[in-house]
């Protein structure tokens, strides 16, 4: 049965193996984006597949990544860009 348009696909046990898998898949090698406020295991997924994970502050009232703050540490050459939940 399908159910939708997706020719392949694979399971995973957890969200921290997805992410393991997608940096890998996607060449990710230097640098992700991501909030600290997230589960700790998104850091060590990240951390795992050898890329180091860059921290932004929130938006306190819609705790998305606050990007226009010319305080954050928020690298542009950066590829992957984590939007954690």
């Amino acid at each position: 049965m399908r159910l939708g348009r997706v020719v392949h696909d694979i399971g995973v046990a957890n969200g921290s193996d997805a992410i393991h898998i997608v940096l890998q898949v996607t060449g990710v090698d230097d640098e992700v984006i991501m909030t600290a406020f997230t589960f700790f295991a998104t850091a060590g997924a990240i951390a795992s597949a050898n890329t180091k994970p860059v921290y932004v502050d929130i938006n306190p009232v819609t705790f998305n990544k606050e990007i226009l703050q010319k305080e954050n540490v928020y690298v542009w050459h950066s590829r992957g860009n984590y939007k954690g939940e």
